[in-house]
């Protein structure tokens, strides 16, 4: 029976410190609430007059809210791999403007995945940094040349507490790139110390048991 309880205490210890899976974890991925109601076709600049629209909820940052049917913005819906479960709106990032939005994280692994695509006829190609916490996590460059199209990224990163994710503009010259769709999700824990520890008393027990009984 005690040798039940170790090995009960250890498999609780272990489940503790296994993978686990958060989703969700960002607000409004694909800047669907706007909090401003923009005409179709239309689009607004959050810090920018007189096409001002304010704050977009869950970030901040000086960017374009941009209808997805947007012609004079290159219709970015009607560009290759758009989805259309991703909603109505794209956020634009045009020559060194940027969106950013404070998460507070748990010690682990993280996956950040998102859509650009670039804006089509106008201004060349885009490039673009993503950041948390003022640390680089990647540098990125949409392209004319391949037709503009909508492309999935994705890339990993270590986290613990608050920080600041963000999407940076490098371009000096007034081109865009589009993104949409942005997700955060846990990858893996860190194993808070108590959790080794008990895990390890578990498994210190198991053996003494099993000597004992020889």
């Amino acid at each position: 029976m005690q040798t039940r309880r170790h090995l009960a205490a250890a498999l609780f210890a272990l489940a503790a410190i296994a993978p686990t899976a958060q989703a969700g974890m960002l607000d409004n991925g694909s800047f669907e609430d706007a909090g401003y109601s923009l005409p179709a076709g239309s689009y607004c600049y959050t810090t920018y007059a007189p096409l001002a629209c304010g704050s977009v909820p869950g970030w901040q940052g000086s960017f374009q809210l941009i209808q997805a049917g947007s012609g004079p913005w290159g219709t970015p819906s009607q560009q290759a791999g758009f989805d259309s479960s991703w909603g109505g709106m794209v956020g634009g990032l045009q020559a060194t403007s940027e969106f950013h939005q404070t998460v507070t994280l748990a010690a682990g692994s993280y996956a950040l995945s998102w859509a650009d695509a670039n804006r089509q006829g106008y201004g060349g190609e885009q490039s673009y940094e993503v950041l948390f916490n003022g640390q680089s996590l990647g540098k990125f460059n949409t392209k004319q040349a391949n037709g503009g199209q909508w492309t999935a990224q994705s890339l990993q990163f270590t986290a613990s507490g608050a920080g600041e994710l963000r999407f940076a503009g490098l371009a000096t010259v007034d081109s865009t790139t589009f993104i949409d769709n942005i997700a955060l999700s846990q990858v893996s824990a860190v194993p808070e110390p108590a959790s080794i520890a008990l895990l390890l008393a578990g498994l210190g027990a198991i053996g003494l048991a099993r000597r004992s009984k020889r």
